[in-house]
């Protein structure tokens, strides 16, 4: 309903004014802080409702090079995203970008927010004052009366029961007011001590394989830096195709954000059939299948992560299409810490994760290759519709490893194997 400068006087201007300037007060922003764009070509967008007196509905805009993947991913995610730092003709900012739906739920504009680095140093320096001023008022308060040293010691610990409480919940970014020298403020600094490092590991697990955080959940004492067993597992690895030249050209914000994209999107499905990512290698994914049906579990992962791939490059989510190779493979491996004392892995090796690496390499992008071996493992009714197993040479191997091929929907004749 809004379209161009002759709408500012209409009904839905009007009202989209309103909720702009109730989110403007509740935020206490400034009025070319927040407004709403939609998409009218290509990655072009066009302003369709601010706050300033002057408007300018329907001018265009083109969003930083920075940010275009965020907006693509609002766009057709409908998930809200906060940016990093970055720069812009107009200075240099913080965003908050959030899809706003119609009641279809389709996603037809966006909300966003833009907080000036200037601006923030600057509340940042509000806050340092207020909370200086409020320190001195206590301190003045306990000189006054035994009643207020009473009330401020009281105060002091609920502060320090409010840090054992985050540490209860597992609320790691919770940090304790250090009001002072006194024992009290001796033990907030310890207690913010403690929570930055368990912050840290917290975030930690992040860059751990689910199958090394069972593995120190399970440890009743000290690790173990020599345990290791032999297990059966099947063995998956993704690679991206003409991942070097694809992204040549590509800034290197444009190519983190591509990969964690792509990473993203296949580490849920791995999770979602009930694997483990061992590790990232560059534009490479090794995951691990344990357990009952893993032969099945690990392809019906390889053909979502395929899907999921496709659909991306359907949405044109990226400047280049992404294909991947996928290889897999099963058998004994030897599961353990392999390092130092001072950066360890729990990673697995074998046979089976050199072939499934070989494997991927030669697939082609939007193929799936696994070795006859895996394929005996699948169910009859999966086995039922594969073609004859073809030989293959593959580096490292003496003998002609008889491998199976599935090209999906994502599959193009064009897209090369990766070298080596």
């Amino acid at each position: 309903a809004i379209h161009g400068p002759s709408d500012k006087e209409s009904a839905a201007f009007l009202r989209m004014r309103d909720t702009l300037e109730r989110i403007r007060k509740e935020n206490h922003l400034e009025e070319d802080q927040v407004y709403i764009l939609r998409r009218v070509n290509g990655d072009e967008l066009a302003f369709v409702a601010m706050l300033q007196e002057r408007t300018f509905i329907g001018d265009k805009h083109r969003p930083p090079p920075a940010i275009a993947l965020q907006y693509e991913w609002v766009m057709h995610e409908g998930d809200a995203v906060r940016t990093g730092l970055y720069t812009s003709p107009n200075g240099t900012y913080i965003s908050g970008i959030a899809p706003i739906t119609n009641n279809a739920g389709h996603v037809v504009g966006v909300l966003q927010v833009d907080y000036g680095v200037d601006q923030v140093l600057e509340e940042v320096a509000q806050r340092t004052e207020l909370f200086a001023m409020g320190g001195f008022v206590l301190i003045c308060m306990i000189v006054v009366s035994a009643f207020g040293v009473h009330l401020w010691v009281r105060r002091r610990v609920r502060v320090l029961l409010a840090g054992t409480s985050a540490i209860a919940r597992e609320r790691y970014d919770h940090d304790l007011p250090v009001l002072g020298n006194d024992e009290l403020s001796a033990v907030a600094a310890a207690f913010n001590s403690a929570l930055g490092k368990l912050r840290e590991r917290f975030e930690m697990l992040k860059f751990l394989p689910s199958h090394t955080a069972k593995m120190i959940a399970a440890a009743s004492g000290p690790i173990d830096l020599f345990k290791s067993r032999r297990v059966r597992v099947v063995v998956l690895e993704t690679d991206i195709r003409e991942f070097t030249p694809m992204t040549a050209e590509m800034k290197p914000e444009q190519v983190i954000t591509m990969l964690n994209i792509c990473m993203s999107a296949q580490a849920a499905q791995v999770a979602e059939y009930g694997g483990s990512i061992d590790k990232y290698m560059g534009d490479a994914v090794l995951a691990v299948f344990e357990g009952d049906d893993k032969e099945i579990r690990a392809l019906n992962c390889a053909l979502a992560i395929q899907r999921a791939l496709h659909e991306m490059n359907e949405r044109k989510l990226f400047s280049h299409p992404v294909r991947i190779g996928v290889g897999i493979s099963v058998g004994d491996v030897v599961m353990g810490n392999m390092g130092s004392e001072d950066r360890m892995e729990h990673t697995v090796i074998g046979i089976a994760v050199n072939l499934a690496a070989r494997l991927s390499a030669q697939a082609l992008g939007g193929e799936i290759m696994f070795s006859d071996a895996f394929a005996d493992g699948l169910p009859p009714e999966s086995r039922a519709g594969l073609t004859a197993p073809e030989p293959l040479v593959v580096k490292g191997f003496a003998e002609l490893v008889p491998c199976h091929r599935i090209r999906t929907a994502a599959a193009t004749s064009g897209d090369a194997p990766a070298a080596g």
